[in-house]
């Protein structure tokens, strides 16, 4: 049995557990391209349709329960539906659901960043992370006079043509038809040796460096110190700015994100996800007299940075449910403590059990995040492209379908987080659930 029959198989065992969402599907793509609102919500054959979720579990339309690994794009750290972001929303929708003007909840929010994120002197609330990102950059831009900016491969900084180069494999080609081309370069993740060659032949050309301190859409793959020390010291060397993406790592990895796990300060950062405590979100901060371009007090217009942010920026119910959220987070050194173990333990063991079944893996990660690779041969995965041409994506999709069909949701292909909502009875069914489908995988994989 190969590949082909054993993905058949879980195809059609899929299939015959999900029928209402099928039905749910058929109707969606009448009406949604793709029957998604996300290009990456879908998944082959088709997606589950979710109907709630509550903790660490999510149900889908046909009566399926899953422990939820995926959580809400990773934002949901507290679990889904907390207690404490629940009653935050509830308690403020009954004053408004949206004022369109500042409020005292606002500030509280924006106070409590500042505290908790070290290069956070001064924030802005978006709506989006995709925003937020493209913001940092204009920001970088007018404060630099200059207009190259440098990415990673395979780094995911939204939707906006600003940044969305080099996001998906094969790198060299259009992430999209209708993108207006950019003063944007990149150089691989994790790359020392290119990075410094690179960013010494630019010198001071380049406005802001933009990297995730956790490559996560890339494959979950942690950045070396080194790499972003280096990234620092060039930046600082060439009058650069850093900007750190951490709309998944901030309040993930630590209390002050990915900054505080590595004990390195940008000079900007883009947040998004726990920030809002489950609402949608997006915020730039960073050192003051950056993000004071965006004064809006005493300056022709060409002469400050516009950060609009949208109708719906930092409105009554996300600011809520984000200071309620955080609240928890700074207050119980706890919830980091367990989540990173449970993480911890996760990756450990995944690779345990599936090497003991003669399927070569590598689960790589940091704190609660988690994604594992399949090598084609003795390889490390250090990079987003080490994901492609090192290992076998196809055999990592259908493990997470196996993955799906024994009741735990990985997005296909994507990472996985726990939640302090997460048990150690829900770490057991994941492996568990592992160790039914290493059975099968062997049938399936492709390796050396």
């Amino acid at each position: 049995m190969g590949f082909e029959e054993v993905y058949s198989r879980e195809v059609e065992a899929y299939k015959a557990r999900t029928k209402r969402s099928l039905e749910l599907y058929r109707r969606a793509v009448k009406v949604m391209p793709g029957g998604v609102c996300h290009n990456i919500r879908f998944f082959e054959p088709y997606p589950f349709y979710s109907t709630r979720g509550l903790g660490s579990r999510i149900w889908d339309a046909d009566g399926n329960e899953y422990v939820d690994m995926w959580m809400a794009h990773f934002s949901a750290i507290l679990g889904h539906a907390p207690r404490e972001a629940v009653e935050a929303v509830r308690e403020a929708a009954e004053g408004s659901l949206h004022l369109g003007t500042v409020s005292e909840l606002q500030v509280e929010l924006a106070e409590l960043v500042c505290r908790a994120v070290p290069c956070a002197e001064e924030v802005r609330f978006t709506n989006t992370g995709t925003e937020a990102a493209m913001y940092a950059i204009r920001l970088a831009r007018a404060y630099t006079r200059r207009e190259l900016v440098v990415k990673m491969e395979g780094g995911w900084h939204g939707g906006s043509d600003t940044l969305m180069k080099a996001v998906s494999y094969p790198f060299e080609q259009p992430e999209s038809m209708g993108l207006l081309e950019q003063k944007l370069t990149t150089i691989p993740f994790n790359n020392l040796e290119e990075a410094e060659r690179k960013l010494e032949e630019l010198k001071d050309r380049v406005a802001a460096i933009i990297v995730e301190p956790l490559l996560a859409a890339g494959g979950a793959i942690p950045a070396d110190r080194e790499f972003l020390k280096l990234l620092k010291e060039e930046s600082e060397k060439w009058g650069s700015l850093l900007v750190f993406d951490e709309v998944i790592t901030g309040f993930r990895l630590a209390p002050g994100g990915g900054q505080e796990y590595y004990g390195l300060k940008p000079d900007l950062a883009v947040l998004g996800k726990i920030l809002g405590g489950g609402a949608p979100i997006g915020a730039v901060c960073g050192l003051r007299e950056v993000m004071e371009l965006a004064n809006p007090l005493g300056k022709e217009k060409w002469e400050k940075t516009w950060i609009g942010g949208g109708t719906f920026s930092a409105n009554h119910l996300t600011m809520a449910a984000g200071l309620a959220v955080l609240r928890k987070l700074t207050s119980d050194p706890g919830i980091y403590r367990w989540i990173n173990s449970l993480g911890e333990e996760a990756r450990a063991k995944v690779d345990s059990i599936l090497e003991a079944h003669g399927v070569k893996a590598r689960t790589t990660g940091a704190a609660s995040m988690m994604l594992t690779h399949f090598p084609k041969g003795d390889y490390e995965i250090r990079s987003a492209r080490d994901c492609h041409e090192k290992a076998d994506k196809s055999l990592q999709k259908l493990y997470h379908l196996m993955l799906i069909n024994r009741g735990v949701f990985f997005l296909p292909g994507h990472a996985g987080a726990f939640s302090a909502a997460h048990t150690g009875e829900d770490l057991e069914k994941l492996l568990q659930a592992t160790e039914d489908a290493a059975r099968h995988l062997k049938k399936a994989a492709r390796q050396p």
